[in-house]
């Protein structure tokens, strides 16, 4: 394990820093403008899709393709029945207020931590790197992952509609 730590590049340990401080600033409650929620959901399912592609090879990258993209769809479907707890878009302010929640900080430490064991375990283990064993666990988390992002847009797309479709009736009804 301290071999491990001591072979790691120094840059890590400060955008460990980082995404920690960012994920503990999502536990507490705020208001932010209108792109902010999208930020983070948008650039980690472009991560998701881009982390995938060196997982595949000529001879199963058809599998490992559905295998990603059909687990996306999955855990989207499931996801995305799901509404962002006390989310609100307050229309008058441009702004969401969102509740703090534990469950972004849970996400970026699993992104950290697949892309972390990924990268090591391609140093130090190539021969079980290139197995399809691992390809293929790769592709169910990243799968996961971009299925849990692409819902968290909607969700919040959601919000916005649902807002804005109350806000209309509300005027149509004065």
């Amino acid at each position: 394990m301290m071999e491990l730590l001591r072979q790691t590049p120094i840059w890590v340990y400060p955008l460990f820093l980082f995404l920690l401080f960012m994920g503990w600033q999502q536990t507490r409650d705020r208001k932010v403008i209108f792109f902010v929620p999208f930020i983070f959901p948008v650039i980690m399912a472009i991560y998701s899709m881009v982390t995938s592609l060196p997982l595949f090879n000529w001879s199963d990258s058809g599998t490992m393709l559905l295998l990603l993209f059909s687990l996306s769809a999955v855990v989207f479907l499931l996801s995305n029945r799901q509404k962002i707890n006390g989310a609100v878009y307050l229309a008058r302010d441009r702004q969401f207020f969102i509740p703090g929640s534990y469950l972004p900080l849970t996400i970026i430490l699993i992104v950290f931590s697949v892309k972390y064991v990924t990268e090591a375990c391609m140093t130090l283990s190539p021969e079980i790197a290139n197995t399809l064993y691992f390809r293929a666990t790769l592709a169910i988390i990243n799968g996961t992952l971009l299925g849990f992002f692409i819902s968290r847009i909607a969700q919040y797309v959601r919000v916005y509609l649902f807002k804005r479709q109350n806000a209309e009736v509300h005027n149509a009804s004065i």
